[in-house]
């Protein structure tokens, strides 16, 4: 009587077992069924990230806007000059950025020096990376590397005027 409760549990542990070889053997095929799908899901937001770039221009390339307003002066004529890099050739888009980081732009105070009658007071806002700033400044009291930043600004501005059609 003995050897048959034995045999009994023997072939109920032998079933246990199988059904548990059965269930990791569902659950591995199901782990490297999802691994698939995710990998094939990130390859192709690589791709599409890929090629939205590529049409977009240069992947390196960081979009600058700006926008440089002049008033004041004797005639206190105001003026205004937009600019997006998107509109630059690659050099001149260098040659902002450097320009950016010499003046350190994004570290300056939003006013430097308060209007003076007859000078000229410049109002930059830039937008780059993600980062959002403006400063005021008076054309006498502006760090070097702020005018020299503006100077670029303004050739660049009178260039793309230049060159845009006139109405007849």
């Amino acid at each position: 009587m003995k050897s048959k409760p034995n045999k009994c549990v023997f072939e109920v542990t032998n079933d246990r077992s199988r059904g548990g070889m059965h269930f990791l053997a569902t659950l591995v095929r199901v782990a490297v069924g999802v691994i698939i799908i995710l990998s094939s899901m990130l390859v192709a937001v690589w791709l599409l990230n890929g090629c939205a770039r590529v049409e977009a221009g240069s992947s390196e390339q960081t979009t600058i806007r700006l926008t440089l307003i002049r008033s004041g002066g004797v005639a206190g004529i105001t003026s205004r000059i937009s600019i997006n890099s998107v509109d630059l050739a690659p050099e001149k888009v260098g040659k902002l950025e450097q320009l950016l980081d010499k003046s350190e732009f994004f570290r300056l105070p939003e006013k430097i020096g308060s209007p003076q009658p007859d000078h000229f007071q410049y109002r930059l806002e830039i937008e780059a990376n993600g980062r959002r700033h403006s400063v005021t400044a008076t054309g006498g009291t502006m760090p070097d590397g702020l005018r020299e930043l503006i100077q670029w600004i303004h050739a660049e501005g009178s260039a793309k005027r230049d060159r845009s059609p006139r109405a007849s």
